[in-house]
């Protein structure tokens, strides 16, 4: 399809929008869409997954007190809400879902660091829980969590890198996925093979 074309079809387009959404310069929903995103958001800032779909579900809902009844409006809303929702979770809950957590939720309770008269420091989770149902490598001689909850196996010894466990030598790869924890800094475990 060439540029001449595309051009004629959205004419088209812009044409039909003046009957659908009954004006008769045609479809005009942005600066209703903006003002509402604006006073929503309090910012105006298009800076997240979550607000692109959230200016999108705006978009629609004036497109749909606009002109006759269209059923696309509300089937496109319901699924911006959901991508929306889906990327809120993302961005704002480390990907954890309510039922993600009650399921990860903790099995015990303990103080986090130092506690007993022996001196010795305690994570709230035990290796076996943070491992879960995955399989260690045979290279794999120490396992560590992070702040966020992702669960890794390292070759050599890691060391703490402001919110997770790096090692600048030796192979890396993450296994499982926890419940971000109180203290990441108590949940490194050193495998004995």
């Amino acid at each position: 399809m060439s540029a001449i074309e595309l051009l004629e079809k959205a004419a088209g387009h812009l044409k039909n929008r003046a009957a659908t959404y009954d004006k008769p310069e045609g479809e005009r929903s942005i600066g209703a869409t903006v003002a509402a995103f604006n006073a929503v958001t309090g910012d105006g800032l298009m800076n997240s997954e979550e607000r692109g779909w959230l200016f999108m579900s705006i978009l629609k809902m004036v497109r749909s007190q606009q002109g006759n009844y269209k059923a696309d409006n509300y089937e496109d809303l319901a699924a911006y809400g959901a991508l929306m929702g889906e990327a809120a979770c993302d961005e704002r809950n480390g990907g954890w879902s309510p039922g993600a957590i009650e399921a990860a939720a903790f099995r015990k309770s303990c103080d986090i660091g130092q506690n007993g008269n022996d001196g010795a420091v305690y994570s709230e989770y035990t290796l076996q829980e943070v491992i879960g149902d995955a399989v260690l490598s045979d290279w794999a001689r120490w396992v560590a969590v992070g702040r966020n909850g992702k669960a890794a196996e390292f070759e050599e010894k890691p060391e703490t890198h402001g919110d997770f466990w790096a090692s600048m030598n030796g192979r890396v790869c993450q296994i499982n996925q926890v419940v971000p924890p109180l203290n990441f800094k108590n949940c490194i475990w050193e495998i004995k093979k």
